[in-house]
């Protein structure tokens, strides 16, 4: 085991990822994860830091957005989230939920595999690059 920031990593531990098959066909022809956005899930939660109860609801005069909330939606947009279910055994509930009605794949691994065959993200070197405008 090795601990990563206080928290205990199994190297070997049984993990299980679960899709569609036209997820798994998508990752397979790209070589890719698959990496969904945080406002993509149903759960409207999904990604939440704090949910506040017996609130009163909004006054509708003031129902827009502050500056604080748009930024936590935007931040949702732009976190990315693929997910796994750490288990020694198959869940039905997963394969419900992430491999839709009556068929799908279930994906077995390991952190140490995942950890040998993935390569860290890197941005094209011309991300971001400005094209050069020619005069005629």
């Amino acid at each position: 085991m090795r601990t990563i920031e206080g928290v205990q990593i199994d190297w070997n531990e049984t993990l299980w990822r679960y899709c569609t098959v036209e997820r798994f066909e998508w990752m397979v022809g790209n070589r890719r994860m698959y990496f969904a956005a945080a406002d993509q899930f149903v759960d409207p939660f999904e990604g939440a830091v704090a949910v506040q109860t017996n609130m009163p609801p909004p006054d509708p005069r003031y129902a827009e957005m502050e500056q604080g909330e748009r930024a936590f939606f935007e931040l949702k947009r732009l976190t990315k989230l693929n997910c796994w279910h750490r288990a020694e055994y198959e869940s039905d509930a997963m394969w419900k939920l992430y491999a839709g009605q009556s068929k799908g794949i279930g994906l077995c691994s390991t952190p140490d595999r995942m950890r040998r065959c993935f390569q860290p993200f890197r941005l094209r070197p011309d991300y971001g690059a400005v094209p050069s405008v020619t005069s005629i």
